[in-house]
């Protein structure tokens, strides 16, 4: 999705921002980063994502060839599956595993790459969320030592705020799996997005 004005041209500054502190991190840590690509732990990390980057995600989808959007569709709909039965399952959703459905194969690049949430962006680097510091199990980051931390509070107060101003109502309070974002069920997204285009 083209950068635009409002709250999109918002969240793509907060992308912007995230990048900007991924790579600072890994220029300062290169040994403790192993993000690369063919990696792809964090396309099985269990999280949902924010009204504003489900609009966002939608809207990347559609402007994809016919052909691609039809495996990301399947792929969705298993993923939907997946997804209740973990949540019926009610364990620490941080120790879940499930296959984003923009991952088409293992090892492969996510498919909206360029439209990835903000949980995608900051998957490598030591975060902090809730009084809790998350980071990849693959890195080389020790605990016990200091390091650069991201406080994404700030950064999901944010999106909350950009979200709640695409909706006037309680809709932009609700958070959504990214298979919800692709396939779209009510046309909610959809009707979002050319709202704002």
């Amino acid at each position: 999705m083209a950068k635009t004005k409002g709250p999109f041209s918002e969240l793509y500054t907060l992308f912007d921002l995230c990048d900007r502190s991924v790579a600072e991190v890994r220029g300062s840590y290169p040994n403790e980063m192993v993000c690369r690509k063919g990696c792809s732990d964090c396309c099985y990390a269990f999280f949902d994502v924010s009204l504003i980057e489900a609009v966002n995600i939608n809207a990347a989808f559609h402007g994809l060839e016919r052909k691609q959007k039809r495996k990301i569709i399947r792929n969705a709909e298993k993923f939907n599956v997946q997804w209740q039965k973990l949540k019926e399952m009610g364990t620490d959703i941080s120790k879940m595993r499930i296959r984003c459905p923009l991952l088409l194969k293992k090892g492969q690049i996510c498919q909206l790459y360029s439209a990835r949430p903000i949980n995608c962006r900051t998957y490598g680097i030591p975060t902090l969320f809730n009084g809790a510091t998350h980071v990849c199990g693959l890195s080389g980051f020790k605990t016990g030592k200091t390091y650069p931390t991201l406080n994404m509070g700030p950064i999901q107060e944010k999106l909350a705020k950009l979200s709640q101003e695409l909706t006037n109502g309680p809709m932009g309070q609700v958070r959504w799996p990214v298979s919800i974002a692709i396939i779209d069920p009510g046309g909610l997204f959809a009707s979002l997005r050319h709202h704002l285009l």
